[in-house]
């Protein structure tokens, strides 16, 4: 998750959009006294070593991928208010993915939890607390480790340590397909925002590609870029860059043909969340499933080998 936050972003293109130049807001202690120290230090280094605006939020882990494209394109088109609205429009849709997910794997950890703690309490009979302890914290522990790991620790890391983990998980079977839907939704909808502020598809292109934040796609920036100069169409460089599927590329080939691309990118983009989201919340769901069936047989086998085990026991008093 970046740093910044989503309302500060459009506060800063409010102030721009009543006609003040970014170094006059951060000149006017008033103005940049609303904003974190970290945003205001950054930016003022950016425009003292003319060091792009993206580049340089990005370096400060200010920003990802996709907010340095689009503000960098921003800047360099005239159009930055707009581009700093995007960029909080995607921070609020990684938040909106974040907490999807959390509720999404909630049911599956309770019941792992449940499983835990109720799956070890035939110990307590022959052995006392200490015996069901041994064998029932670590599990808790090991569960709640991981979901402090996942939901507190990770997007408080560094920008780069993110995306290692996103590039793990793209390599991974099932999970890896919904994260690259993810990224491609993500790089699409950079493109298309950019295209329609009027930046050229040369330019637009590689912003696009390195939003994803996948190496797979943003290693082919350059021959994407050498398809549509050398005259091939900007679908034939997604083809290229495998920033779409199949299905996608016949859209936006129709789209491309009929003169009608920024439209049906418009259309297309939230079509592509959706399809992430829907994708993202299947998987959750089956995992939960998975989880519950499994969960129910062990708990179920382990009351019965501890009613086995306590007639046992007072079998053997019966004998004494």
């Amino acid at each position: 998750m970046p740093s910044v936050q989503p309302h500060t972003l459009r506060t800063l293109a409010t102030a721009l959009d009543a006609g003040l130049g970014l170094s006059d807001l951060l000149e006017t202690p008033k103005l940049s006294g609303s904003l974190p120290p970290p945003l205001v230090t950054t930016l003022r280094g950016a425009i003292r070593t003319s060091t792009p605006v993206g580049q340089a939020l990005r370096r400060a882990e200010l920003v990802d991928d996709s907010g340095a494209a689009l503000l960098d394109a921003g800047l360099q088109g005239g159009f930055l208010p707009e581009a700093l609205r995007a960029t909080a429009d995607l921070i609020d849709e990684g938040l909106r993915r974040r907490r999807r997910l959390l509720m999404a794997v909630a049911y599956p950890a309770l019941v792992l939890l449940a499983a835990c703690v109720i799956m070890p309490l035939p110990a307590i009979v022959q052995g006392g607390v200490g015996a069901w302890a041994r064998v029932a914290v670590p599990g808790v522990l090991a569960i709640v480790s991981t979901l402090l790991l996942v939901f507190v620790v990770l997007p408080r890391s560094p920008v780069a340590t993110r995306q290692r983990v996103t590039q793990l998980m793209a390599r991974l079977p099932i999970v890896g397909a919904v994260v690259v839907d993810e990224a491609r939704a993500t790089g699409l909808d950079v493109l298309q925002r950019l295209l329609s502020a009027g930046v050229s598809v040369t330019r637009a292109l590689p912003q696009a590609l390195r939003a994803t934040g996948l190496s797979a796609i943003s290693s082919q920036e350059r021959q994407a870029v050498v398809v549509v100069e050398r005259g091939g169409t900007l679908t034939d460089a997604l083809a290229k860059a495998g920033l779409a599927d199949q299905e996608t590329l016949g859209r936006l080939a129709v789209a491309e043909h009929t003169g009608t691309l920024d439209c049906a990118l418009q259309g297309l983009v939230p079509e592509l969340h959706d399809r992430s989201r829907r994708r993202s919340l299947a998987l959750a769901a089956a995992f939960g499933v998975l989880v519950g069936v499994i969960g129910a047989v062990v708990v179920g086998w382990q009351i019965v080998r501890g009613f086995q085990g306590y007639m046992e026991t007072i079998d053997a008093v019966g004998r004494e």
